[in-house]
């Protein structure tokens, strides 16, 4: 009887060690895994509405600029956003209207555009991270505008290997689109230069933003409709290949579906474009599915598919399973995989005026120039004409994600139910995208009793989601801005804050 008593003991003590030695596993696992957010000192000098973007990491330091006073320089920091140093750009002009930059290798490629009485003129420079020095600033283009014409004419945009890259210039005059096209190579020399001319009407027609892969196609899509106040009820294909001299137009047949806004992606593996909008079937109706086309690069196919969004869809939305809860959809981003399936990213986003005692649902972000998606710091405005007091609410939404598979078909849908407003200003809705390769992870803000919290979810490529503990290191009077945040690596992203109406950047490593 001993013996066996002795045996049960020893069995037990052996299962509690292993038991604990679990414990202490997973313990440690999780102390890996967590969050660790660093935060760069606050300078008194950088306020709020500070012009800023951030661009990169390279050599475990990450590079801002900043733009203060009409001073332009690119600011350092290390891995625990410590200052390090910043380079003046004083090449910069004073009237400079918009500046990019694409982080390549050990260069930064730096792409402005700056007006002088009727002329506006486009530049590139690179900086050359290795000697901390600027290439002389290389004319891309110039033009003469009208005094009441809209300045902001150039665009930039790069393949998803940054080894092709785009200057577009759009002129809108006369009822006609003039869009320019530069391409440059990975030695950013240019290799062509196209013009694309069509009758455009600003209210009835919408260009989508210009795509590129990596063998240097350029792609755009058209929209039109038949009024302003309706949605889209034809669409057509632009494709410029390398080496030829215009663009290939192909009309994608809707069938009696009427669509918003279009989004393209490069599909670099498969050799396609992707196309993606939300539909309905009436011409001011409401969300009911998701229209996707790919067309094919090698023998210019197309494959299309309207598919209609399940009710067990809603549900997840509203707790009424309320269609109406998405019926301002702006596709974000499409991630391609291997074979041939993608995965669209939405948000639900509006804006509404308040003028006079009446609210006015009178804008969709989903129709709005691609410069509008980052810092629409609209302020309370007074009309001087009738002095009529406006003010313009912001709304963020649901995120919604569909995967679709390489025969067109939706394999699932799932949503990120957020709920987001301010006044005046967007800078503190939206979200960040995180992609760590097995999921998607979104970041974004949730109010807790005036208490900016950052929130992170997760939804994998099987359509599972997964909710994490609240980002830590919230800091009293800390206001994240999620929507102009970046990811700088696999587990990396910087996220710009506001502290007692100063600029500061969060470091958060996960």
């Amino acid at each position: 009887m001993l013996r066996y008593l002795n045996e049960f003991f020893s069995s037990y003590t052996r299962l509690l060690k292993l038991f604990s030695l679990i414990m202490v596993l997973q313990f440690l696992s999780e102390c890996i895994q967590a969050q660790q957010v660093y935060y760069s000192e606050i300078n008194k000098k950088e306020r709020a509405n500070l012009d800023f973007q951030i661009i990169g990491k390279t050599n475990n330091t990450i590079l801002i600029y900043k733009k203060s006073e009409g001073d332009h320089q690119i600011a350092f920091y290390d891995e625990k956003m410590t200052f390090i140093k910043s380079i003046e750009m004083d090449f910069i002009p004073e009237k400079t209207i918009n500046i990019d930059f694409i982080k390549k290798g050990d260069s930064v490629i730096v792409i402005y555009a700056s007006v002088k009485n009727r002329e506006v003129s486009c530049y590139m420079s690179i900086l050359s991270l290795s000697i901390n020095q600027f290439s002389a600033p290389y004319l891309i283009d110039e033009t003469e505008i009208g005094f009441l014409s809209d300045r902001n004419l150039f665009d930039v945009w790069a393949s998803d290997n940054k080894n092709n890259l785009i200057v577009s210039r759009k002129l809108i005059r006369n009822d006609e689109v003039e869009l320019k096209i530069f391409v440059f190579n990975s030695a950013l020399i240019l290799t062509d230069n196209t013009l694309f001319l069509h009758a455009y009407n600003p209210n009835k027609d919408l260009l989508s933003d210009i795509i590129i892969d990596n063998e240097g196609m350029v792609a755009f899509a058209l929209q039109t409709r038949r009024r302003a106040i309706d949605n889209f009820d034809s669409l057509v294909l632009f494709v410029h290949r390398k080496g030829e001299k215009d663009f290939s137009s192909f009309p994608i047949n809707l069938e009696e579906h009427f669509i918003e806004k279009t989004l393209l992606k490069a599909d670099n593996i498969n050799n396609k474009i992707i196309l993606n909008a939300y539909y309905n079937t009436t011409k001011r109706g409401r969300v009911e599915g998701l229209f996707s086309a790919v067309h094919s690069l090698k023998n210019s196919t197309l494959q299309k598919a309207f598919n209609v969004l399940p009710p067990s869809f809603y549900s997840t939305i509203s707790s009424s399973g309320s269609r109406g809860e998405i019926d301002n959809m702006d596709p974000k981003q499409i991630l391609v995989k291997r074979n041939g399936e993608f995965v669209l990213v939405a948000e639900d986003s509006y804006t509404e005026t308040f003028s006079n005692n009446n609210w006015n649902r009178n804008f969709n972000p989903a129709f709005s120039g691609a410069n509008d998606f980052y810092f629409n710091n609209m302020n309370v405005m007074g009309n001087p004409n009738n002095g009529v007091l406006t003010q313009r609410r912001y709304f963020a939404n649901n995120i919604v994600v569909a995967a679709v598979d390489s025969a067109l078909g939706l394999n699932w849908t799932n949503s990120i139910t957020k709920r987001q407003m301010d006044t005046d200003a967007d800078v503190y809705l939206s979200f960040v995208l995180m992609n760590q390769g097995k999921d998607l992870q979104f970041i974004y803000i949730e109010r807790d009793q005036q208490k900016h919290i950052l929130s992170r979810q997760s939804i994998d490529f099987s359509g599972n989601t997964n909710r994490f503990a609240t980002v830590k290191g919230n800091e009293p009077l800390v206001e994240f801005m999620p929507r102009r945040a970046k990811q700088i690596a696999a587990r990396e992203i910087i996220v710009p804050y506001t502290y007692l109406n100063h600029l500061g950047f969060a470091h958060l490593v996960f």
